[in-house]
């Protein structure tokens, strides 16, 4: 495990444009994601709300009855129905990360958490862990209409088929079909049942290519947060409504808004 702390928006970067040589290869090749605390373990939310497959089905059954009253757009294949349903605050087993440093950094710091939080940014390449997981060097980017190996990772609800769901997490990229995906740059990990955490795995299968960087503790997360803010990334650049663009209003008139 690679572990840095940072101070500031620069020293951030700093420490971001070396990880690249460290881990041999292209800057564009690292996802990230951003933790308000790092008592949040890198697992999607069935995990973490303890789900387990039979309510999943469930959950994922009643969604698909019900979702085309409220959009507008299909979904162009199960993937992209599975990725709305995370979008709107549904438990999957999708964890989202961004090809951003900036934006994952965005999200590590612009929540107040109570007590004393570890604000951090995890890195990864992806690369490497697909090709442990699947023996596949590059991301799955599923097709909209294809039965192979990779559709086991859907829910059964939204698939052919009875294979078991793969144990190992996987990392895939989705066209980017609507603003908010497309202004986050967002990529995502999906994961099977099993209770392993994405630094878990890439630990007991000895892969390299992860670090966690971390506000040095004691350094106010205001401070940062208004160096992202002077350099363009703002709440209504990352959420793209219109909720965001009024609490970006009311903290540059107003004040700073929790």
């Amino acid at each position: 495990m690679n572990n840095y702390e940072f101070e500031s928006l620069t020293g951030y970067l700093d420490i971001v444009s070396k990880l690249p040589k460290l881990f041999d290869c292209h800057p564009s090749d690292l996802w990230y994601r951003g933790v308000k605390d790092l008592k949040f373990r890198l697992v999607p939310g069935v995990v973490w709300k303890k789900i387990d497959e039979g309510r999943e089905e469930g959950i994922i059954s009643d969604f698909v009855t019900c979702y085309r009253n409220f959009c507008n757009k299909e979904p162009n294949g199960p993937f992209e129905l599975y990725a709305l349903m995370q979008h709107y605050g549904l438990a999957t087993r999708l964890l989202d990360w961004s090809t951003s440093p900036l934006i994952a950094l965005f999200f590590a710091l612009e929540h107040e958490v109570d007590g004393a939080p570890e604000s951090a940014v995890w890195v990864i390449n992806p690369h490497e862990l697909n090709e442990k997981s699947a023996d596949f060097d590059a991301i799955y980017a599923p097709p909209s209409n294809a039965d192979n190996d990779f559709n086991n990772y859907l829910p059964a609800f939204l698939r052919r088929g009875t294979n078991p769901v793969p144990k190992e997490p996987l990392a895939i990229s989705l066209p980017l079909t609507n603003q908010r995906l497309t202004s986050q740059k967002g990529v995502f990990t999906i994961h099977g049942y099993i209770d392993t955490s994405i630094d878990e795995y890439f630990e007991k299968n000895n892969l390299n290519r992860i670090a966690c960087i971390k506000l040095k503790k004691g350094v106010n997360r205001n401070s940062v947060l208004e160096q992202i803010y002077a350099i363009g990334i703002k709440e209504d650049d990352i959420y793209q409504d219109l909720n965001s663009l009024s609490k970006r209003i009311m903290r540059e008139f107003i004040g700073h808004i929790k």
